[in-house]
């Protein structure tokens, strides 16, 4: 564990205020830290002890969202394999933080410490990612675990390639009974994989590693820390333009099933309201009529084991992957029940990645389907991995990119340039 030497504090500035990172951050240690980065084992990584001043490191702790923050995700509604962990899913919930706080978030991706990170790394031309994906902070929970995985690298959004990931740990008074560590591991579970390195999560220690498909990491011992202490970590992702040479990038984040819990099944206990009766009743008669639909389902899992909602894949980005084709069927069915037939002309809001599109286009004459989705990137996967071009050029969709807010305020001029209006408007949210 390498300890950097200590950030001079700036006295000008109040307390309340986030510290900016000087031009030479940790500067006079990034030789040594690049040498034990390259020579680590199972993989690229290196541990540095007091990363940030005193003061930094305890700005970000007393700023740290407390858990029942609505900057955080429902866990209960997403894995058994990250059981108890809170994450923001991205940036577009950051307005919800303390302003200086998510102002020294944004610090963490400016030139000053991404040339620290290449000087670290020996890796050039690092970017950051303004969306912070599946990054930014993360919080478990007692009890909560995050199994052994490697990460998607493949970032779809932005066409990047994922290199690095900075944790920095804000876990104060931690004894070892809490457990939680940061284990390292020589390879998946069923190549028989076995922890090399534990890293005990204490206060402003970084952990700084090479991500790519061997990068196999996790903390699979539970968090028993005593409520209401819980496990807090600020993670960033970094990424460059191009692919590196002999590395493997996928979309997929990979759990090797060490360790799992079951989720709560208090939400399925709750009583049913008139449109989840509806839905749930539709869905027993999609399985009763359309058996295939199972198999389907299988086929989705069979292609992204270990997909979660969210994940930068787009079956997994609109929702829960191993329904996705499920919702198509049900939704469908949906509207053709409620009457829409061929000739009509539908709106889609919110098309996604044509979850409902790829069923909705082929029944729907030449030019009668409109779908409206701020994310390009889920149309383009949608059409490349779904329907195929051809179809896109015999059945002429239109779709416009934009945020569902001016869509609406657009809609009225938009229905008014048509031959005919819209028969049916489906908004998917």
């Amino acid at each position: 564990m390498t300890p950097l030497p200590s950030q001079p504090n700036n006295t000008a500035v109040p307390k309340h205020y986030p510290f900016i990172l000087d031009a030479d951050f940790s500067n006079d240690r990034t030789d040594g830290l690049h040498s034990e980065f390259i020579s680590a084992k199972p993989f690229n990584h290196v541990v540095i002890d007091n990363f940030l001043s005193p003061d930094h490191a305890r700005f970000l702790s007393d700023n740290f969202p407390k858990p029942d923050n609505p900057v955080w995700l429902d866990w209960k509604k997403r894995s058994p394999h990250h059981y108890g962990k809170l994450g923001p899913g991205n940036s577009s919930k950051f307005h919800l933080l303390e302003p200086d706080f998510k102002f020294a978030l944004h610090e963490l991706n400016s030139s000053v410490f991404l040339q620290f990170l290449e000087r670290v790394s020996g890796i050039d031309k690092l970017l950051p990612d303004p969306y912070y994906q599946g990054g930014g902070i993360h919080q478990i929970l007692h009890g909560g675990i995050l199994d052994i995985h490697t990460d998607f690298n493949a970032y779809t959004r932005l066409g990047i390639f994922r290199q690095l990931n900075v944790i920095i740990y804000l876990n104060e008074q931690w004894e070892p009974e809490y457990g939680g560590e940061f284990e390292l591991w020589n390879a998946g579970r069923t190549d028989g994989g076995k922890c090399v390195k534990s890293i005990p999560p204490l206060f402003n220690r970084a952990v700084i590693f090479k991500t790519d498909k061997t990068s196999f990491h996790g903390h699979p011992q539970e968090w028993l820390a005593p409520p209401p202490m819980t496990r807090r970590s600020v993670a960033l992702y970094y990424y460059t333009a191009h692919k590196l040479d002999g590395f493997e990038y996928t979309t997929l984040t990979d759990f090797q099933g060490v360790r799992s819990k079951d989720l709560p099944q208090s939400e399925q206990t709750k009583p049913m309201g008139r449109f989840e009766c509806c839905m749930r009743s539709l869905a027993r008669l999609t399985r009763h009529f359309f058996p295939g639909i199972t198999a389907l389902k299988t086929r989705t899992h069979e292609i992204a084991p270990c997909l979660n909602p969210g994940d930068e894949h787009y079956r997994a980005y609109v929702g829960p992957p191993g329904d996705y084709d499920l919702v198509s069927a049900m939704v469908f069915n949906l509207l053709t029940c409620a009457g829409l037939r061929q000739h009509h002309r539908l709106l889609d809001i919110g098309c996604g990645s044509l979850r409902v599109g790829r069923l909705l286009i082929p029944y729907l004459n030449q030019g009668n389907y409109f779908g409206v989705e701020p994310n390009k990137w889920l149309v383009e996967d949608g059409i490349a991995n779904e329907t195929g071009k051809d179809l896109m050029k015999l059945k002429q969709p239109t779709f416009h990119s934009s945020h569902a807010w001016k869509i609406f305020s657009r809609l009225s001029i938009w229905t008014m340039r048509l031959p005919n209006r819209f028969s049916a408007i489906a908004a998917q949210i």
